[in-house]
């Protein structure tokens, strides 16, 4: 009886010689040393990176035998980079001395970077925009010279 479940395993084990080999055996009643058996296959596979393992239970001896070869190759990790948005486009749309029509956007921002000025609105994005056709005009506040204030000259 041993030799006949050791010749099945064999067999099986020499089919499935590629370099990962899934076994997976059960017999009931068997006397033999699941330990001693995942050995033998793994002699008899000849594969320097095969591995078994065998597991039995009590009740009807029950043998699951695992051949299976080590990867050929590395796991690759996953990057928590490589997302990227596309641009906002923001920026002056129309400088001082053009002409804007009415409705044009002057400038797109984040932030109050440029102040609306005369005939000039800003909308919930902090767009700027002609509330009136004419020349665009840009100030600096009197208080602060940092600010920048978008004027419309009507023609």
């Amino acid at each position: 009886r041993r030799n006949a479940i050791e010749r099945v395993a064999i067999a099986i084990a020499n089919a499935l010689a590629s370099p990962v080999a899934s076994l997976s055996f059960h017999f009931h009643n068997s006397k033999m040393n699941s330990a001693i058996l995942a050995q033998r296959i793994v002699s008899r596979v000849g594969s320097a990176s095969a591995s078994a393992s065998c597991t039995t239970t009590n009740t009807h001896t029950k043998t699951n035998t695992i051949v299976r070869g080590m990867a050929t190759k590395k796991a690759g990790g996953s990057s928590s980079n490589g997302r990227d948005s596309a641009g906002r486009r923001l920026g002056v749309k129309v400088y001082g001395g053009q002409r804007a029509k009415a409705g044009s956007i002057l400038v797109r921002q984040r932030g109050q970077k440029f102040r609306p000025g005369e005939n000039v609105g800003m909308g919930r994005d902090h767009t700027l925009f002609a509330k009136q056709a004419g020349v665009v005009l840009m100030t600096r506040l009197p208080t602060n010279k940092k600010r920048n204030v978008v004027h419309i000259e009507p023609f």
